[in-house]
């Protein structure tokens, strides 16, 4: 049995993904732009500084 799982991962190449981390940003109320994404990487296309 493991025999088969492990031929059929060394195939597929399937990701399992065990657990996914909170992150925590913080910004200046001047930042503009800022979009909340699922992955929790941060886009910093868009963004603009008020003066």
């Amino acid at each position: 049995m493991f025999e088969q799982i492990a031929a059929r991962v060394l195939k597929e190449r399937p990701i399992i993904y065990l657990y996914h981390r909170n992150w925590l940003w913080a910004y200046s109320p001047k930042l503009s732009g800022v979009r909340n994404v699922p992955d929790g990487l941060l886009r910093v296309t868009g963004l603009k500084l008020a003066p």
